[in-house]
């Protein structure tokens, strides 16, 4: 897996109450360790800030999502590799270029 690489994991809701298999991006490719750290996928518009990354359908060509999606920047995840089912896609290279502005834009560097 790759920076801006699109997978689908067993990802935890934040309260721990349960799991669901889900569409999310690879921020920083898997350690020694075996984590990945991964941005949240949704297909819910009402969740958009200025950190988001908006999937329109001439966007979804490569990547392996299905619907128009949002990429959550601000909603991240370190996840040990066993929990990844498995690679669907990729960004396109612009998507990648402001992936890069919007965690620059979030962590305020």
């Amino acid at each position: 897996m790759k920076k801006g690489d699109l997978l689908v994991a067993d990802i935890p809701f934040t309260d721990l109450t349960d799991r669901k298999l889900r569409p999310a991006l690879v921020l920083v490719p898997e350690n020694n360790d075996h984590d990945v750290l991964l941005a949240f996928v949704t297909t819910k518009m009402d969740k958009r800030d200025l950190t988001s990354i908006f999937i329109s359908r001439t966007d979804l060509t490569g990547t392996g999502l299905k619907k128009e999606s949002l990429i959550r920047i601000n909603r991240l995840i370190t996840l040990n590799m066993e929990l990844v089912q498995g690679r669907i896609g990729c960004l396109p290279p612009s998507k990648i270029l402001e992936m890069d502005q919007n965690l620059r834009k979030l962590f305020v560097l």
